[in-house]
């Protein structure tokens, strides 16, 4: 789908070609396709695929001269079923759907524009866009591809398929022209030469706003946070607890998928780390009352422990991340069944304290930890307390030692929402597994992502500025960036200060900020920062805080950004200046759509072919 499909009841409308441009500026990757089809009149519904984890920042169409932009519904989205053969079974990543007003015969041009914010992984940036139309367009349209890169360090190797790539200093360029059969995804990659820790940034700072429209207005930065090169001696030792749902509904595979995925990730930890295990059913039952180091004898029992569950019951997910919060403090405070709290002074050396907090054993040794619960669970709450409002309160005044809540939902009657909630209060985030052949490989990748923490609860201040986003930034680990923006008033070179824990030391140094006087040249970081907040306000509307409405559809209308809470439609076309829009930064119309971690669903005046399943995250 991500060749774009036209179509109506009976037919889908001969596609003659695609033409696609990227620009990658830093961590900004910018798209435009323009699909071109050959159409007989009628009322028809356009489908097209997105790359993950980006957000639509623009459609319109042309018959003839004049563009008609679609607009964003003041109205929240209302969900309706989706459709019917081929194409929803071809919607399995970040596809969207809208109807279009009743057209004539001929050549018709559609335009899509989307966004995505780009990190390294493992040293790494890569893109994937999708080009398959599963073989459902009856024409064998032409593709032209044109891509261009401008990273932030000088790179070391740069992929690029299909086509011929070239790349020199920062700088790389792909091209590739071809039938569409010839490819089912255009992926760009790079590395680039290791970074020590640090902060590279981006800025833009115009005369006249082209989104407000205000003159000498405050400028936007996007700031990536860099891991630097693999430091053992920045690590941060875990206190990390898997809490397992073995509720009646885990039966048979989900938790035997479940056990060997913990037992694997257990075995992977460093032996200066420490552990627990927390299954849960209607009650929860700890393998530990304290949590061990992660030697061989301790993994050994742990693995027996886990092989030992059954499932059956209800399920009250509230124990089990609550039990799993309140054992990790006892632990931090060296509390047991005969002895009152403390900080970590007694026999154990090397017991870790609460995050941020200066404590000394009593051989005089400092001591750091980061926290880290992951939920595994196939549903929701069955059990105890089952109000999402109520579940999340009581997790959060649990969580006395600052712990990262990351959550895996199994198979398709998960609790999605209660789940989001959970790990976004808590500096988290959630995977989703389709079935359980699944789970190890998505185990596995939050794994990989978290299991080497170089600065625990970082937080960062910039003088002058406001509006940062996200509010509360995940632990910085080896191998993954950390991208975040920023509203400045005063262009100047700012101290941007980064604190955090970091190896077994308080971490708090000063950066060089670089925030100009003018520049014009990356209206794409204004975007960004756009894309971020309204992510970040679209998850606290979601949650419950309606009064955000108004400042999402702002946002929406302002900078013509992805929301979850609004549609898309041609369902009161407005014309646009054809020139003007070339230029994504000009066009005045709304745009929505598939959010970077959740989808959103596009409506239309025809009766509307809404299609879009989950995909998980990492945003």
């Amino acid at each position: 789908l991500g060749s774009g499909l036209l179509f109506d009841r009976d037919a889908y409308t001969p596609l003659q070609a695609v033409d696609l441009d990227v620009q990658i500026d830093g961590r900004i990757a910018s798209g435009t396709v323009l699909y071109s089809f050959e159409t007989a009149a009628g009322d028809l519904t356009f489908a097209a695929a997105l790359p993950q984890r980006s957000a639509l920042t623009g459609i319109r169409f042309r018959q003839g001269q004049d563009w008609i932009s679609a607009t964003a519904d003041a109205a929240p989205t209302t969900f309706a079923p989706a459709p019917e053969g081929d194409v929803h079974q071809l919607m399995d990543g970040d596809v969207f759907t809208t109807a279009l007003p009743t057209l004539a015969g001929g050549p018709i041009e559609i335009e899509v524009s989307w966004q995505q914010i780009l990190n390294a992984e493992d040293g790494e940036v890569s893109l994937d866009i999708p080009l398959s139309d599963g073989g459902l367009n009856p024409s064998e349209p032409q593709v032209q591809l044109a891509v261009a890169v401008s990273g932030n360090g000088a790179m070391s190797e740069f992929e690029f398929s299909p086509g011929i790539s070239s790349f020199s200093g920062t700088e790389a360029l792909g091209t590739w022209s071809g039938s569409l059969s010839e490819a089912e995804v255009a992926s760009i990659a790079w590395r680039e030469d290791p970074t020590e820790f640090g902060i590279e940034v981006l800025a833009y700072r115009p005369a006249v706003d082209p989104f407000t429209g205000e003159t000498s207005p405050d400028g936007y930065a996007l700031v990536t946070l860099l891991p630097g090169r693999p430091n053992d001696a920045a690590r941060v030792d875990q206190l990390f607890t898997f809490v397992l749902d073995t509720s009646s509904s885990m039966q048979g595979a989900p938790l035997d998928a479940a056990v060997q995925a913990a037992s694997q990730w257990i075995r992977q930890l460093k032996p200066t780390d420490r552990f627990n295990l927390i299954p849960y059913a209607s009650q929860a039952i700890p393998f530990k009352g304290r949590s061990p180091y992660a030697k061989n004898d301790a993994v050994d029992h742990a693995i027996s422990y886990l092989e030992r569950q059954s499932a059956a019951g209800l399920s009250d997910p509230e124990e089990g991340v609550t039990t799993a919060l309140r054992l990790m403090d006892d632990t931090v405070q060296q509390r047991s069944f005969f002895s009152c709290g403390g900080t970590a002074h007694g026999d154990d050396p090397n017991g870790p304290p609460l995050p941020g907090q200066t404590v000394e054993t009593h051989r005089g040794q400092e001591v750091r930890v980061a926290p880290y619960v992951v939920l595994l669970t196939d549903g929701g709450a069955t059990s105890g307390e089952t109000e999402i409002d109520a579940i999340v309160s009581a997790i959060t005044a649990a969580n006395s030692v600052g712990a990262s809540v990351f959550a895996i939902g199994v198979g398709p009657r998960v609790d999605r929402q209660l789940l989001s909630r959970v790990a976004k209060a808590h500096r988290g985030d959630v995977r989703y597994a389709d079935s359980p052949n699944d789970v190890a490989g998505v185990v596995a990748t939050l794994r990989d992502r978290i299991q080497n923490p170089l600065l625990v609860r970082p937080q960062v201040s910039v003088p002058k500025s406001y509006d940062a986003v996200p509010r509360a930034l995940p632990d910085l680990t080896e191998g993954t960036e950390l991208v975040f923006a920023l509203r400045y008033r005063d262009p100047d070179v700012a101290k941007l200060r980064l604190t955090g824990i970091r190896g077994q030391l308080d971490y708090d140094e000063r950066f060089n900020l670089n925030l100009p006087t003018t520049n014009d040249a990356l209206p794409a970081v204004a975007r960004a920062w756009a894309q971020l907040m309204t992510e970040e306000l679209d998850a606290r509307y979601l949650a419950g805080e309606t009064r955000l409405y108004g400042d999402i559809e702002q946002l929406v209308q302002t900078y013509g950004v992805a929301s979850e809470v609004m549609t898309l439609s041609f369902a009161d076309p407005q014309v646009d200046d054809d020139a003007g829009y070339a230029d994504a930064l000009q066009y005045d119309s709304a745009a929505s759509g598939c959010g970077c971690s959740t989808p959103l669903f596009l409506s239309g005046a025809w009766p509307v072919f809404l299609a879009l399943l989950a995909v998980g995250l990492r945003r």
